[in-house]
């Protein structure tokens, strides 16, 4: 074991302890000048989004997946910041580097489907969705879906959707007849 490495390191680990966010990264900084550890790197990248520096939260991010390509989290963590950068085809690849490593990882399946949305690109961002759906079923990815289905007008999928969001989020299932413009789907709207 390299002491150096563990007191510096649990020099960086007491600073965060008392919030001292901004020396933490510093030291973390001067840490991986000299070591290249992913973990390491990951602390970094989450001290430096906290921080507000999310550029360099990035590159630490992207020299963690390199130092350690399999780990999951960091790919995710590192779509979810290229996306806040608005680097949205940068971060959908990301996404799907995550779900190639973990197919049953619903957050990243949602990620994918929200930046082919950004992307404009709906009709792909659809299957993405109902796979995160499947995963961990939830309100939200059926409203996007619905609404992903009506741009690419797919009317009966609508409805489907529609109808499949009445069994659990009344409020999204009105908000996409709303927005969709589906007056014909009101009636599905009445519960007994």
């Amino acid at each position: 074991m390299d002491w150096n490495f563990a007191l510096v390191r649990a020099r960086a680990g007491i600073c965060q302890v008392f919030g001292l966010n901004v020396q933490a990264l510093e030291i973390y900084r001067q840490l991986l000048a000299v070591y290249e550890d992913a973990p390491c790197a990951r602390v970094a990248a989450i001290l430096a989004a906290k921080t507000g520096k999310l550029e360099e939260a990035e590159g630490w991010y992207t020299k963690a997946a390199a130092w350690m390509p399999d780990d999951v989290e960091t790919w995710f963590n590192l779509g979810y910041l290229r996306d806040a950068l608005g680097r949205k085809r940068e971060a959908m690849e990301a996404f799907q580097r995550a779900v190639q490593l973990a197919p049953h990882f619903d957050r990243a399946w949602h990620g994918i489907g929200s930046m082919r949305i950004a992307l404009g690109e709906h009709a792909q961002a659809i299957e993405p969705l109902r796979k995160a759906h499947e995963l961990q079923p939830s309100a939200q990815l059926l409203y996007l879906m619905g609404t992903c289905q009506h741009v690419c007008g797919n009317e009966r999928a609508v409805r489907n959707t529609v109808q499949e969001l009445v069994k659990l989020d009344m409020k999204r299932a009105r908000l996409l007849v709303e927005e969709t413009g589906r007056k014909d789907l009101l009636k599905l709207l009445e519960v007994d």
